[in-house]
This record gives structure tokens, C-alpha cells and sequence, in this order.
């Protein structure tokens, strides 16, 4: 049997802190901004940065909702290491170095996941407060890459070290 026992390291930890960080700064955020919100606020972005959707302004909450849950989904792996399906196929040989660079994975995208989702909940809360007019074109296309960078690295980094 594999043995996936490792203690996480020092920047795995730190990542963790820091996930937790962005998530409390987002509902503390929120708390704060909310009663001042009208009553109707932008909840739907196109790809040009402009709001094309909107509804109640108790709608807010569900990005800090979201944050936690997808934090709380991504610690699952952490306990059951053999059931992610990793890229490449596990051996004894290649077990801790995968499980590794795995766990450092799920951290950084849920690092980047809780960032992605701060900066949408600020520039939500601007846009309904009349502090901003729109994301612009080129905010998507960053937040996307913030979240699939992580992704992209991880695989290639696995696939190089079967």
C-alpha cells in the first residue's frame, strides 16, 4: 500500500492561512458594504466587463457562500489523497513526489479561487455603488488566467515527473 503521510510544508500552510484570510476579508467586506447597496445590484458580467444581469442586492452574499464552500470541497482531497485521479499513473517510486505537487495544487487554486472571487465581490460592490462603471475587456480574461495558471502549471509539472 502507498503510504500519502506527509505533513504539509511550510507554504502549503501558509496558502492555507492565506485562503482563509481572503475568505473572512470577503464576508467581512460584504458586512460591511452591504446595507449601504440599492436594491438591485449587477450579478452577471459579460465577456466586454459589463453588467448584463441583475437582481436583489442580498444576491452579494453568494460569492463569500461560494468561497467556503469551494474551500471546504478542496480540503476533501487533502484526507483522501488516493482517490484523486492524478494525471499520471501512481507507483511507489512516483507516490509522495505526485501527492505532493498534487496537494500544492489544490492549495494554489484554492488560493486562487478566494482571490478571484474578492476582487469580483469589490468591484461587484463598486459597480453598485456608482464607484465604477464597468470591469473593462481585459479584467475577464485576467481573472480566468489567475484560476487556470495554477491548473495549467500543475499538469505540466506532473506530466514532467511521472
Amino acid at each position: 500500500m502507498i503510504n500519502y503521510k506527509t505533513p504539509l510544508t511550510k507554504i502549503e500552510r501558509w496558502m492555507d492561512y492565506l485562503s482563509i484570510l481572503m475568505i473572512v476579508l470577503l464576508f467581512v467586506y460584504t458586512a460591511r458594504h452591504v446595507a449601504a447597496l440599492p436594491e438591485t445590484i449587477p450579478v452577471n458580467f459579460g465577456m466586454t466587463g459589463e453588467p448584463d444581469k441583475w437582481g436583489s442586492r442580498w444576491f452579494v452574499w453568494l460569492l463569500p457562500v461560494v468561497a467556503l464552500f469551494v474551500y471546504v470541497i478542496l480540503l476533501i482531497p487533502d484526507k483522501l489523497p488516493h482517490y484523486i485521479n492524478y494525471p499520471v499513473k501512481i507507483t511507489e517510486e512516483n507516490a509522495q513526489r505526485q501527492y505532493l505537487m498534487a496537494r500544492m495544487f489544490l492549495k494554489t487554486l484554492k488560493l486562487a479561487i478566494t482571490v478571484v472571487l474578492l476582487i469580483l465581490q469589490w468591484y461587484t460592490i463598486k459597480l453598485a455603488l456608482g464607484q465604477a462603471s464597468s470591469f473593462g475587456s481585459f479584467f475577464n480574461p485576467v481573472l480566468l488566467g489567475i484560476v487556470f495558471l495554477p491548473v495549467l502549471f500543475y499538469f505540466y509539472f506532473a506530466l514532467r515527473a511521472r
